[in-house]
């Protein structure tokens, strides 16, 4: 997946937090990215309680894509749906390049199990 690709627009729920941070506030708790197959129905289901922290990653898109306000917050990667760990890995480093300062990932389908990013690229969990 090439990484030099210029940032579009925000991502699905995006504006919340990016008006947020505008205003020079942070969010309180970990800004949660939401991905794959069940994606779309629970993060409209969380970004209607936590419209601040909740984003979408729409299934299998290059989250490079994305513009992504999440500059000195905690990301957790919440994946529905089997995501290859390169996706998770390229989505992780994004993050970072967007200012996240952690990643984590959590496996809906595996629960307890998850993933921890850091911004050389490593990953362990």
């Amino acid at each position: 997946m090439q990484t030099k690709r210029q940032y579009i627009k925000l991502p699905p729920y995006g504006k919340p937090l990016a008006d947020l941070q505008i205003k020079g506030l942070m969010p309180s708790n970990s800004v949660y990215i939401i991905t794959g197959q069940q994606g779309w129905d629970l993060s409209s289901k969380r970004a209607s309680l936590y419209p601040c922290t909740t984003l979408l990653l729409p299934p299998w898109l290059d989250p490079f894509f994305f513009r992504w306000p999440v500059k000195g917050c905690s990301a957790i990667i919440y994946d529905t749906g089997y995501a290859d760990k390169q996706y998770l890995r390229d989505t992780a480093i994004c993050l970072f390049r967007s200012g996240a300062q952690s990643v984590l990932a959590k496996f809906h389908y595996q629960k307890g199990s998850y993933t921890v990013y850091t911004k050389e690229g490593n990953s362990h969990g």
